[in-house]
């Protein structure tokens, strides 16, 4: 095993727009289509199809969109012996809105919101032979900082997609992601900035910003 993901599995429910609609207003869309994704399910496929052997840990409900979730990671030749089923929750869903130029998303956790130790043992069983760690906000922060310190204790690279921004980067982490709207929602586009110098100039050797259609921005320190 090369990498391991602990992290959030969502069917999105996606609808083509020809804009994003505004407070009150009712569209009449153009597309519909039903996408497996999830932060964590996209960082495992996206591993799994540059060749690494990828395994994910996380939950999912005891549904249809559950047992599509399992089954298209396992198409990708993802291990999901740590994928578990919540009795309770429903599985994680995205409701996104893409028009010509943007898009909107309200993310639904479900299932993702009940990661707890039981991940974590899971997540631990591959430790021995992973080489990173990938990690994202759409489960609790207090999981991701716990598989964090984990993580770094085995000597796994550890890597957070920061988004939805929520809250402060583990210690442990090394910075990939974060969103245009997340930087924005942590204080804007200067302050994230500032914080991607910062972050650089502490233990945290690279960081990555997602600026959507406009790119991606690297801040790298070699030391």
């Amino acid at each position: 095993m090369d990498v391991v993901v602990l992290g959030s599995l969502n069917m999105d429910l996606v609808a083509q727009v020809p804009h994003l609609p505004q407070p009150g207003e009712t569209l009449l869309g153009k597309s519909f289509a039903t996408i497996p994704g999830g932060k964590g399910g996209n960082q495992a496929v996206a591993a799994a199809r540059l060749g690494a052997r990828t395994a994910m840990v996380g939950r999912v409900g005891n549904d249809e969109m559950g047992k599509a979730l399992r089954s298209r990671l396992a198409d990708e030749n993802i291990n999901t012996q740590g994928v578990n089923i919540s009795p309770r929750a429903s599985s994680g869903t995205a409701l996104i809105s893409v028009s010509p130029s943007n898009n909107q998303i309200v993310v639904v956790p479900g299932a993702n919101a009940e990661v707890d130790d039981t991940e974590l043992d899971a997540l631990m069983y591959y430790f021995e032979q992973a080489r990173v760690l990938l990690l994202q906000f759409e489960i609790p922060l207090d999981m991701v900082e716990k598989a964090a310190a984990l993580g770094h204790t085995a000597g796994l690279t550890v890597i957070v997609d920061p988004a939805p921004a929520q809250g402060p980067l583990p210690v442990d982490a090394e910075p990939d992601g974060g969103s245009d709207s997340d930087g924005a929602a942590s204080g804007g586009r200067e302050r994230c900035d500032r914080g991607c110098r910062n972050l650089t100039a502490r233990r945290h050797r690279n960081r990555h910003r997602k600026n959507g259609r406009h790119g991606l921005r690297v801040c790298h320190r070699c030391w």
